[in-house]
């Protein structure tokens, strides 16, 4: 009897520290957002009432003309008022990770939610129908996986010196293999957007090209235990032949993949990274150059050259909230 009391203790230890902790810790980050945003809607009403006195005391003042008193509100504006509203407005950590500020929004797949879709699976037996979503050879007639137009993306002149062609079907677009030493890839200048998948897209804007949220692995985490796609990704990053941009929007594991990183550090060593705040260090540790890393909070902006073509194209890349 001593045994089994034992073990029913040592069980509801384990319970209390997998399924208790975590729903404590998001019970106390979302109850710590919403005095946050409480906070700041105080804030923002007393902020449009300090404007209103200020813009009617301005209005009553004897300007001398209508450009002068939009000037002396602009002036309003770009001083503390100006510090007040983005304060409002600025991003928020609590309990080491990043939280909406915004009443407008809630916790989508938050602890408490999960918690429930798993006790609606099993009470249910939705989990014996892999979640309504029918086999893959089912997917593949309604969901048909399409190559990229590569003659679209790397058509341009020189197209038989820029890359090595495969075989492929008699006017079918054929996919490169890789680029030859030292040849010149020949990019669209024309603005193309190719979707390959999830918030995965290749875009090709005044010759520069860019990758977002890169993840063209089989499955989201590098582990036989996660979720595997429902569908083939339909290229391979050694097939993307010019690269300048990595754009990350954040760090979920259907968003970012490391060992998609790794492919790309392989096949495109130099191309510039853009990410969240709080990303680098990851990246730092998947072997990317720190000044190739380029973190963003909500409202920056950056403002540099990216080399395309051994030409410098002046590159403007505002943050905004999401």
């Amino acid at each position: 009897m001593a045994s089994t009391s034992t073990a029913r203790s040592v069980a509801a230890s384990i319970a209390l520290v997998l399924v208790g902790l975590p729903l404590a810790y998001t019970t106390y980050t979302e109850l710590t957002r919403h005095a946050i945003v409480r906070k700041r809607k105080r804030r923002y009403h007393n902020f449009l009432q300090s404007r209103q006195t200020s813009t009617a005391k301005l209005e009553g003042a004897e300007a001398g003309s209508s450009s002068e008193l939009a000037g002396a509100s602009e002036k309003q504006l770009n001083g503390e008022d100006l510090a007040e509203f983005q304060a409002l407005f600025a991003s928020v950590a609590v309990g080491g990770r990043w939280a909406n500020p915004f009443d407008e929004w809630h916790e989508e797949v938050g602890m408490w939610n999960w918690a429930g879709w798993q006790l609606y699976r099993v009470f249910t037996g939705y989990f014996l129908t892999n979640n309504g979503v029918p086999p893959r050879e089912e997917l593949l007639e309604v969901l048909k996986v399409v190559e990229p137009d590569w003659d679209t993306l790397f058509g341009g002149g020189g197209l038989d010196e820029s890359w090595e062609k495969v075989p492929g079907v008699d006017g079918a677009s054929t996919p490169p293999l890789s680029v030859k030493e030292g040849k010149r890839v020949e990019v669209s200048d024309r603005t193309n957007v190719t979707w390959v998948g999830q918030s995965t897209c290749y875009v090709q804007l005044d010759s520069i090209c860019i990758l977002t949220d890169p993840i063209l692995e089989t499955r989201t985490l590098d582990s036989s235990l996660a979720p595997s796609r429902l569908l083939p990704p339909p290229l391979e990053i050694s097939q993307l032949l010019s690269l300048q941009i990595v754009l990350i929007s954040h760090n979920h594991f259907d968003h970012l993949h490391p060992l998609t990183i790794l492919q790309i550090l392989q096949h495109h060593p130099h191309a510039l990274y853009f990410v969240p705040l709080g990303l680098a260090p990851f990246l730092i540790d998947l072997g990317v150059e720190k000044e190739n890393i380029h973190e963003f909070d909500w409202w920056d902006s950056w403002k540099g050259e990216v080399e395309v073509d051994a030409k410098d194209i002046v590159v403007l890349v505002h943050a905004l909230k999401s």
